[in-house]
């Protein structure tokens, strides 16, 4: 499992709530209900296991248990807990995927700064929009 502690992460959508729009936050927050649209953060960003998320998503740590839908740019690191999905493009300069997790899309997990043997820049993009 990962050392984030969800006793310390407040919840910012509950179970059975749905959010529709781009949603920004700093530090910590937790998602168990339903978002479409973008998401936002400097902080850290925890998808629960009963969430379904369909956005683009820009932050700075994520961990998802349950669903993403959309491509996911995790500046420091993301992880794909058992239960968690992401389908669509996922770029982190650390990744962790458990046994059971899914991840349906590309995987890119260069630093930034770095080069690839071809000479193609590798620099982190932007935002989650710059993997088309």
């Amino acid at each position: 499992m990962t050392n984030w502690d969800k006793d310390e992460t407040p919840t910012v959508l509950a179970v059975g709530s749905h959010f529709e729009g781009l949603l920004t936050f700093r530090g910590a927050a937790r998602v168990d209900g339903s978002i479409s649209g973008t998401i936002h953060a400097t902080g850290r960003l925890w998808i629960g296991p009963e969430a379904h998320v369909e956005a683009q998503i820009e932050v700075d740590e994520l961990i998802v248990e349950g669903l993403v839908k959309g491509d996911v740019c995790a500046h420091t690191r993301a992880e794909l807990t058992p239960t968690g999905r992401v389908i669509g493009d996922l770029f982190s300069p650390q990744f962790k995927m458990a046994e059971g997790g899914v991840l349906e899309g590309r995987c890119r997990t260069t630093p930034p700064n770095d080069r690839r043997e071809s000479g193609e820049d590798a620099q982190a993009p932007d935002s989650a929009a710059d993997f088309g």
